[in-house]
C-alpha cells in the first residue's frame, strides 16, 4: 500500500497526542557553524565600575576645583574683613549692599533650583514648617517684649528671615546629592542669604554704618582704659613734645572707655566713652564746652559713636577748627543695653541721681571743666530724647543746651505706656505730673534755655508729637530750632539730624549765650 505523504509529514513534524514539548529557539546560524556562546549585551553599571578611577578623576576634578575656589573667595573676603581691611567700606546702603544681595539671591536660586523633584516633596515641606516656628516665635517675643516700642519693624522683615531660614536649612540638607561644586554652593548660600536679609534690615536701622562697625573693630582715634587714662592725666610718655599743631588738626582725637562707677546712688552704671578732641593736650580744659550724649532702647554707650555719628561730626569740625571741638561724653543712662530707666529715680534703678550728681562730678574732678549750664550740653535720640528734655527742663541749671531727637512727650515704660505709673512713680499721678516734661514747659518760663528738635517724617510716632513739643517749649520762652526730613525711627536719621544740628549746637555751646 502506498504511503501518503501528507500524513507521514505531519506525523513527523507534529507530536504524539499526549506528549508536552518544549519548543526549542532556532539558534543563530553563525554561532551553529562557530560553536561560540553569543556575547552578553553589555552592562552600563559594569561599565561604570570598570572604568573606576579614571572616570571619577575625569568628572570630579571640575567638581572639586569649583569647590576649592568657592571657599578660597570666601577666605579671602574674611581674612581681608578681620584683618581691618574692610573697615571703612559702607554696608548699610550703596553698592556693596546690594552686591552682596545680588550674589546671596543668585546662590539661592541655583542652589534650589538644582533640587530634584523628590526634596521638594519630602524635604522642602518640614524645612519651610521649621522657619515658620522660628519666625512667629520671634515675631510673638518681640510683640510681647515692647523692644520695638512704637515704631514697628516694617512686614518685609519677616519675608526675609522666613527666606533666610530656609535657604539656611535648605543648603544643610542632602548634602551627599550633586557635584562637590554644587554641593559646596548649596552650603554656602544659607549663610550668604542669611548675611543678606541682616544688610537688609540694618540698611533700615543703620545701626552698623561699616563693615568695621559691624565686627566691632576700633574706630579711627580709638584707644583702650589704660590710653585713655593717660591722656587724662597728662601722662603719655613723648605726646607733648612728638605732637605738631599741624598733626593735632588732622589727628582723630582720641576715644575710649571710662568707668564713672554709680555704686555710691545706687545704680548700675555701663562703661562709658570719651572723645577728646585733638586740641585737648594745648588748651586749658576749663575752656572747653561740653556734649553729653544719651542713647536708646536697646543701645550700648558707643551708639553715638558708631551709629550716631558724635564722634565723626566733632572729628570733622576739629579738622576745620585748630583741633577744638568739644568733648563727647557718652552714657548709656540705663545701665544696660535693653534696660529702661526713663533717667529717673525708680525702682528700675536712680539713673536721675546718677546723671544730675555723679557725671557732673566726673566732668569737673577728672575732666577739669567747669560746669557752667550754658556750655554744657545733652544730646538723646529715642528715650534717650526724652530724658535730654526732661533734664533740660526739670534740672535747668544742669544743661543750657539740649538736643531731642524723636523722644516721647514724657516718661513711658512698658508695652503701650502700661507699666509707667506703677512701676516708674509708685502709683503716683502727681509723682508722674511733676516729671511731664509739657505740664512743667506749661507752667514755667525758660528764657535761657536753647534746644533743637528733630523727627523723621516717616516716624509715625514722633513726626506730630515733635512740633508739638518744639511750639510748647518756643511758648516756655526757649530758643527752639528743629529739623524735620524724610526718615523712620532710626540711627540713620540720627545720624542725619546730629550732623545737621552739630555746627549751630557747637556755635551755641562755645559761645554760652
Amino acid at each position: 500500500m502506498a504511503e501518503r505523504p501528507g500524513r507521514w509529514q505531519a506525523a513527523a513534524t507534529e507530536p504524539e497526542t499526549g506528549t508536552a514539548r518544549t519548543p526549542r529557539p532556532p539558534a543563530a546560524p553563525e554561532n551553529r557553524q562557530l560553536g561560540r556562546v553569543p556575547p552578553r549585551a553589555p552592562d552600563p553599571r559594569r561599565r561604570a565600575r570598570g572604568s573606576g578611577g579614571l572616570h571619577r578623576r575625569a568628572g570630579g576634578s571640575p567638581g572639586w576645583l569649583g569647590a576649592a575656589s568657592l571657599l578660597a573667595a570666601v577666605a579671602l573676603v574674611g581674612s581681608l574683613a578681620l584683618g581691618g581691611v574692610l573697615d571703612p567700606v559702607v554696608i548699610d546702603r550703596g553698592p556693596v549692599l546690594w552686591v552682596a544681595v545680588g550674589l546671596a539671591a543668585t546662590a539661592a536660586l541655583v542652589g534650589l533650583a538644582t533640587r530634584p523633584p523628590e526634596w521638594w516633596r519630602r524635604q522642602a515641606p518640614w524645612i519651610a514648617a521649621g522657619a515658620t516656628v522660628v519666625v512667629v516665635v520671634a515675631w510673638l517675643w518681640l510683640r510681647s517684649s515692647g523692644l520695638t516700642g512704637d515704631s514697628p519693624y516694617p512686614n518685609r522683615f519677616v519675608v526675609y528671615v522666613w527666606v533666610a531660614l530656609f535657604v539656611l536649612g535648605a543648603g544643610l540638607s542632602s548634602l551627599r546629592s550633586g557635584s562637590h561644586a554644587l554641593r559646596t554652593a548649596r552650603v554656602l548660600s544659607g549663610p550668604a542669604v542669611v548675611l543678606a536679609a541682616f544688610l537688609l534690615i540694618n540698611s533700615f536701622y543703620g545701626y552698623w554704618p561699616t563693615a568695621g562697625a559691624l565686627l566691632g573693630h576700633p574706630l579711627p582715634g580709638q584707644v583702650g582704659r589704660r590710653r585713655l587714662a593717660a591722656e587724662l592725666a597728662g601722662r603719655h610718655p613723648g605726646h607733648r613734645a612728638t605732637v605738631t599743631p599741624s598733626k593735632l588738626v588732622s589727628s582723630e582725637g582720641v576715644l575710649g572707655p571710662v568707668s564713672i562707677p554709680g555704686t555710691a546712688v545706687g545704680f548700675h552704671a555701663a562703661l562709658a566713652y570719651l572723645w577728646l578732641p585733638p586740641a585737648w593736650d594745648r588748651v586749658p580744659h576749663a575752656d572747653f564746652p561740653l556734649i553729653v550724649t544719651l542713647t536708646g532702647i536697646p543701645g550700648r554707650a558707643l551708639d553715638w559713636a558708631v551709629a550716631g555719628g558724635a564722634v565723626g561730626a566733632s572729628q570733622a569740625w576739629a579738622r576745620t577748627h585748630d583741633g577744638i571741638a568739644p568733648p563727647v561724653l557718652m552714657l548709656n543712662e540705663n545701665g544696660f543695653p535693653v534696660h529702661d530707666t526713663e533717667c529717673l529715680n525708680s525702682k528700675e534703678g536712680h539713673a536721675w541721681s546718677y546723671l544730675t550728681e555723679v557725671v557732673p562730678r566726673f566732668v569737673t574732678h577728672v575732666l577739669g571743666i567747669p560746669h557752667v549750664a550754658d556750655r554744657w550740653g545733652v544730646v538723646g535720640f529715642s528715650e534717650g530724647g526724652t530724658c535730654s528734655l526732661l533734664l533740660a527742663v526739670k534740672d535747668h541749671d544742669l544743661f543750657g543746651r539740649f538736643v531731642d531727637i524723636a523722644g516721647d512727650a514724657a516718661p513711658d515704660f512698658g508695652p503701650g505706656g502700661s507699666l509707667t505709673l506703677p512701676v516708674l512713680f509708685d502709683g503716683s499721678r502727681a509723682l508722674r505730673d511733676a516729671w511731664d516734661p509739657r505740664l512743667l514747659m506749661a507752667r514755667h518760663r525758660y528764657p535761657y534755655l536753647e534746644g533743637w528738635f528733630a523727627a523723621g517724617l516717616q516716624d509715625r510716632a514722633h513726626h506730630l508729637l515733635e512740633p508739638r513739643l518744639a511750639a510748647e517749649a518756643a511758648r516756655a520762652g526757649m530758643v527752639v530750632h528743629h529739623f524735620w526730613a524724610a526718615g523712620h525711627h532710626t540711627w540713620i536719621f540720627a545720624r542725619e539730624a546730629f550732623d545737621h544740628l552739630y555746627p549751630s549746637f557747637v556755635t551755641s555751646l562755645s559761645s554760652g549765650r
